[in-house]
């Protein structure tokens, strides 16, 4: 399947189950997260696991701070890569947290040969994450989004709710900008929160053994207490200068596209109702010039109505690539 994907990312460094932000520094482009699944999956293929714990390190350094919405089945694979890449490298609990999230968006994944070998031992703490299940989605009481579009992990919601004790990337856009953040479970940054706030009152209570609430669960038997979530620096995508015009002529150059055939179809009838041999070769030549003339302008409008829909805020499009899921 071929997926158009562009986005910019920048650095997030997590330090055991308790996240520390880094500056967006560098970009990280969905080329980027490409080449790092790549490597973490071929590594892991290879057995070279201090190179694919290294790599699946970088993507999590780096995945926090994309600046466009990423489907939610390439986003699962991302988290499927870290977490193998983590495991290998002996961080169990981290790996653990991403199958987790990963799981929890792409629910119906299995790992085949032409991913692991059978006997690959990433396949068994997959397989346990996903047959222990996980905890039951929690919605932060009291409090709705400030005005945008928000997404957890690709998907589009509406309330701030997340499944807790795990890593999830939430995204907010307005107006064509969208601002990342790599939370801990239900624990959304307070400014994404109407009325202000802290955004860790949830609702219900923990089950038995619940965890600390910065692992993103209530302590047992009570609620989430308040708790602000960590500083998160993020990077705002600047919608191209040229992107509106090249979009709007490349319609109205469609546009005439079709109105010059609509010219060609006249002559073509023309053409049909001919009654001398000279209107025939008259009608003949100007019905296929403007079908010519028409296929050329199609292709210019085609051509620039693309380039405005996929060029990135360099003014450069990004190739296209393939994923296979």
């Amino acid at each position: 399947m071929r997926v158009f994907v562009l986005g910019l990312a920048a650095a997030v460094s997590l330090l055991g189950s308790a996240p520390a932000f880094a500056d967006c520094a560098a970009p990280y482009t969905s080329d980027n997260v490409l080449e790092d699944l790549g490597n973490v999956e071929s590594f892991l293929l290879n057995a070279n696991n201090d190179a694919a714990s290294a790599a699946a390190k970088g993507m999590q350094s780096k995945i926090g701070c994309l600046t466009e919405v990423l489907p939610p089945i390439i986003l699962g694979r991302a988290y499927r890569g870290m977490g193998a890449g983590l495991y290998v490298g002996g961080d169990l609990t981290r790996s653990k947290d991403w199958f987790a999230t990963a799981i929890s968006i792409d629910p119906t994944f299995e790992y085949g040969t032409q991913d692991l070998p059978a006997d690959h031992p990433v396949l068994s703490i997959y397989s346990d994450v996903k047959r222990v299940g996980l905890d039951p989605v929690v919605t932060v009481e009291g409090k709705s989004f400030v005005p945008g579009v928000h997404y957890l992990d690709g998907k589009k919601i509406v309330t701030p709710a997340a499944a807790p004790a795990m890593p999830h990337l939430y995204q907010k856009q307005v107006d064509g900008n969208v601002s990342t953040w790599l939370i801990e479970g239900e624990y959304f940054p307070d400014n994404v929160l109407n009325n202000g706030g802290s955004s860790a009152s949830a609702s219900g209570t923990a089950p038995a053994g619940g965890k600390d609430p910065k692992a993103g669960k209530p302590p047992k038997g009570g609620t989430v207490a308040a708790v602000t979530p960590p500083k998160v620096t993020t990077i705002t995508r600047k919608r191209p200068p040229e992107k509106t015009p090249l979009m709007i002529g490349g319609v109205v150059v469609v546009g005439g596209a079709g109105a010059i055939y609509f010219l060609a179809m006249g002559a073509r009838a023309d053409f049909e109702g001919a009654k001398t041999l000279a209107d025939v070769d008259k009608f003949k030549k100007t019905t296929n010039t403007m079908v010519v003339a028409s296929s050329a302008v199609l292709a210019v409008g085609v051509g620039t109505l693309s380039w405005g829909l996929i060029v990135d805020d360099h003014g450069t499009p990004l190739p296209a690539v393939n994923f296979r899921f």
